[in-house]
């Protein structure tokens, strides 16, 4: 650097070299999405930092985005994952997409996942009656019955979730019978 040149180098992070933005926020070259997308927890971060703090409203606006689909790759392969464990456990059926509700709760639990991949207590009640549903000897009542409680996990929020968890294990620590009793 010449004496006479008074400009800093270039700030650089232990994570990531600064870089131009530009290119995600347009989507002109999606192969930097995937890079993004397949780094790690904290390079996804950083990406999304160095949007939201560039000050450009354009890359600003999409920081969130570029956030929101690094979640939602995460949730996918996570489940993705989750899934194929199942399977090699012998929990769940390599087939069970052919069962009465098998295709219905995976289509269902994909979009789920896709659209709103950040609550995850709702997620993890989602897949526990996936798997309730797509279990290995489980009846095709017991898989409908099951689907039937997705469909209504779909529909509340995490914190109704936790309340109704919180509801049904106090029931049972007392001795609550899912079958109801005849008095004389």
């Amino acid at each position: 650097m010449a004496e006479d040149d008074k400009t800093p180098p270039a700030e650089q992070t232990y994570v990531l070299v600064a870089r131009d933005y530009a290119d995600i926020a347009h989507l002109d070259n999606p192969s930097v999405i995937e890079r993004i997308l397949s780094r790690s927890r904290t390079e996804k971060v950083a990406y999304v930092s160095a949007l939201i703090t560039s000050g450009l409203s354009k890359l600003v606006l999409s920081g969130p985005k570029v956030a929101l689909a690094a979640m939602t790759t995460e949730a996918l392969t996570d489940f993705g994952q989750e899934v194929s464990e199942w399977i090699k456990q012998r929990r769940i059926p390599e087939d069970f997409s052919g069962r009465p509700s098998g295709y219905q709760t995976w289509v269902e639990l994909l979009q789920e996942i896709d659209s709103n991949p950040v609550d995850a207590e709702r997620l993890r009640a989602m897949k526990a009656m996936f798997l309730a549903a797509n279990r290995i000897n489980v009846t095709d009542g017991e898989s409908m019955a099951a689907y039937q409680l997705f469909q209504i996990a779909k529909r509340l929020t995490s914190g109704q979730l936790l309340l109704l968890n919180a509801a049904h294990e106090r029931a049972t620590a007392q001795g609550f019978r899912s079958q109801p009793q005849c008095r004389d």
